[in-house]
């Protein structure tokens, strides 16, 4: 038995081999404490080597349409096909393995005659299937069920995926197309005649509050020069690109081409919010699994789009206050001004008619006399506070403060500085919880 080290260390390793009816692959790990799977580090290292040797040639004709368009640079379309390439390989051979204390070898080898022919057949198979859906697309936008062909137009594109570098010419219905090209341009015309349109806008919302129209909502349909059709079962996504809200953030057309906008709360104060809705192409492609060039090409798409403008108000607030000072009622208010003012920041409005309110805020604040000492007077101030939802008539809030102090060198005067106290901490309390509540 010899040691690792007393192994001759083979010609492939001291200088990579050249052969013209092959490609080579050689992988080198390090034999280090953290790298325990060195020989599966070695292997990987020998494919992407080997994968690294066989040519990229990427067609001027597809790099000057779809990928041009999609934003892919060369360099990463390259990088990607390479690591395209490395996970298809097969039919390569092990040539032979060496190692010492430090390091692990390892060789492979693939012959270009049958790489050359395998992939000739998977570009054969691909382009079968491709051609196959896109058939089925051009079928079912002719039978206008517009979503199954969007939906075939996608997965036409899915089998050509490796092989987006090549022309991919092809004979169709008695004429040469490019593939590639074919399906992606008769996609990007599918799309842009496409539109989505709000059911109705602006409409009105409150803040904290859920969307009260029932009709609001976004109609799809495929504008065609003979007509307009509506377009059942289109996935669509929503979302706010101005504003802030809780909704349903996907849904599909229905029968009559409506997607219903459902929003269970406003949480912006901002007087105007847009919803976008925008086809979701993420579920007709299952983008879980899709590629980065892929997906690239996909996001390239005009993506069809409806907004729809919400104007909204804050909620509105009918507030009933008594404030007492030292056993007298203030007709001048103290703590309700500061919390009035907070809330109107923050977009409420507030009301004469309790009937018309949204909420109903109660408020008593009473002060007592405490302590006389050094010319100074301190007063004490005890309130409460409750908030009633006035749409279900429940109470949603109530807190209390006590022993608020206010001191001055007139009587009188201590208890104002201590209702006013009592407004600006029951201003920072009640406004956040709120916030909370609502």
């Amino acid at each position: 038995i010899f040691p690792l080290s007393a192994k001759k260390k083979p010609d492939w390793v001291k200088q990579r081999p050249i052969d013209h009816e092959y490609y080579i692959g050689i992988g080198v790990a390090r034999k280090t404490a953290d790298n325990k799977d060195y020989i599966q580090t070695a292997k990987n290292d020998a494919l992407k080597n080997l994968a690294a040797e066989i040519e990229v040639t990427i067609s001027s004709e597809v790099f000057s349409s779809v990928i041009e368009k999609s934003g892919i640079l060369e360099d990463e379309l390259r990088a990607e096909i390479v690591s395209t390439t490395q996970a298809e390989l097969e039919d390569y051979k092990l040539i032979d393995t060496w190692e010492n204390k430090e390091e692990y070898w390892i060789y492979y080898r693939l012959a270009r005659d049958t790489y050359k022919l395998n992939r000739m057949k998977k570009i054969d198979k691909a382009s079968a299937l491709s051609l196959d859906l896109f058939r089925k697309a051009r079928q079912s936008r002719q039978d206008q069920d517009y979503t199954k062909a969007l939906t075939f137009y996608l997965q036409a594109l899915k089998p050509l995926e490796p092989y987006i570098s090549e022309p991919l010419l092809t004979e169709f219905e008695g004429r040469e197309i490019y593939l590639n090209n074919e399906i992606y341009f008769e996609l990007q015309d599918f799309m842009a005649s496409l539109k989505i349109y709000p059911t109705k806008s602006p409409l009105s919302a409150k803040t904290g509050k859920p969307l009260q129209d029932k009709a609001a909502g976004f109609t799809c349909m495929y504008s065609a020069v003979e007509s307009d059709w509506l377009v059942k079962d289109m996935p669509l996504i929503f979302e706010f690109i101005r504003g802030e809200g809780e909704m349903v953030e996907s849904s599909r057309t229905d029968s009559k081409g409506l997607s219903r906008l459902i929003i269970s709360r406003i949480n912006s104060p901002e007087k105007m919010q847009i919803v976008k809705a925008s086809v979701d192409l993420n579920v007709l492609v299952e983008a879980d699994t899709a590629s980065f060039l892929f997906t690239n090409i996909i996001n390239s798409l005009p993506l069809p789009e409806g907004r729809i403008i919400i104007n909204v108000s804050g909620l509105s607030v009918f507030m009933e206050t008594y404030e007492s000072n030292l056993g007298k009622a203030e007709n001048i208010r103290y703590a309700e001004p500061e919390l009035k003012q907070e809330l109107a920041e923050l977009g409420y409005t507030f009301t004469e008619d309790i009937a018309a309110a949204d909420l109903y805020i109660q408020l008593k604040a009473e002060t007592s006399e405490g302590s006389y000492m050094y010319e100074m007077y301190s007063v004490y101030a005890d309130a409460n506070i409750s908030v009633t939802d006035m749409s279900s008539g429940e109470e949603i809030y109530k807190t209390s403060l006590s022993k608020v102090k206010g001191i001055d060198l007139d009587k009188v005067k201590a208890g104002r500085k201590a209702l006013d106290k009592v407004g600006r901490e029951l201003a920072d309390e009640v406004v956040s919880k709120l916030k909370d509540k609502l």
